[in-house]
């Protein structure tokens, strides 16, 4: 039995002295699995498909996105790397996701879910979809007028003193459906708010940043 320990020993210091870097992650097609789609793409431009921290991008992984392309959205809208996290190409998706998680899990209080009548700050006229995203978990929507810097301040700042009201869903520049934009002392009242609500959020769905 001693030997046999020791054979097992070994083997594995054997394994320890070639310092492996394995990813042992379920599910991760290997290398031969990814290379079934080369003729598809172009090596040539592509090179080895791997980003500059070494990560093999054809493959799972990264959670919080493509080192490369945080840089890139930092520099477009001028927010720190760390702030990014790259996401697939559909904001309505990370919304829906995030209002979802919201009601099971909560946002730093019980989940939505569990607390009585809650409420989000709709600036109308809006995005039907936002809408359509809240109505779907039944949250109540109270509308906010909008003018030509934004949508009201004096009227957020009256409703969030209520704790019920959990946040509010707006698209900064370029508004649907009348392209207002908002001003910057809208963007710093919005910054300074103070809600009552500790679990309080603010859904900043900035799409069409780039599109002037």
């Amino acid at each position: 039995m001693n030997s046999e320990l020791n054979s097992l020993y070994e083997k594995f210091n054997q394994y320890k002295d070639m310092n492996l870097s394995l990813n042992m992650a379920r599910g991760k097609p290997g290398k031969a699995q990814l290379d079934l789609s080369n003729n598809i793409l172009n090596p040539e431009l592509l090179g080895n498909y791997k980003s500059e921290d070494g990560t093999e991008v054809r493959n799972y992984g990264v959670l919080d996105g493509i080192s490369e392309c945080k840089r890139l959205y930092s520099e477009i809208l001028e927010v720190p790397e760390k702030n990014i996290i790259v996401f697939g190409n559909a904001s309505l998706t990370i919304m829906y996701d995030y209002i979802s998680q919201c009601m099971v899990f909560g946002a730093g209080d019980k989940p939505w879910a569990a607390q009585q009548s809650i409420k989000f700050l709709c600036p109308v006229p809006g995005y039907d979809r936002h809408f359509a995203i809240l109505e779907h978990f039944g949250i109540e929507m109270v509308n906010i007028p909008m003018n030509s810097e934004g949508p009201d301040m004096d009227m957020i700042d009256e409703y969030i003193k209520d704790d019920k009201v959990k946040g509010i869903i707006c698209v900064p520049m370029y508004a649907n459906p009348n392209g207002i934009t908002y001003s910057e002392d809208v963007i710093n009242r919005f910054a300074s708010l103070k809600p009552s609500a500790k679990d309080f959020r603010v859904i900043w769905d900035n799409a069409y940043c780039v599109h002037h």
